[in-house]
């Protein structure tokens, strides 16, 4: 049985203003051994999240739709944040 474990997520894009950046997103989270998972916390918690975002009204869009615009991640991302469950952002 595994215990505790890392996970880590790194995402890199680059963005074309003037001159060329690499912008990095980072997300590390450990799981706790009386408790949930790495995996569990960074799947299942913005599962949840969003549900209760559907059941609150602050997201209205009817569908399936991805997590890719600021008016589904905005939100998300906020209560991820409360959670403890941040993203790191880095322009190199």
């Amino acid at each position: 049985m595994i215990s505790n474990f890392l996970f880590f997520l790194m995402l890199n894009s680059s963005v074309c203003l003037t001159e060329q950046q690499i912008l990095t997103s980072t997300l590390e989270a450990y799981g706790s051994p009386n408790g949930h998972s790495a995996m569990a916390l960074t799947v299942g918690l913005p599962c949840g999240i969003a549900t209760q975002l559907v059941l609150d009204g602050v997201l209205k869009t009817p569908g399936v739709h991805a997590p890719y615009s600021k008016e589904i991640c905005d939100p998300i991302r906020a209560v991820l944040e409360k959670e403890g469950l941040g993203l790191i952002e880095k322009a190199l």
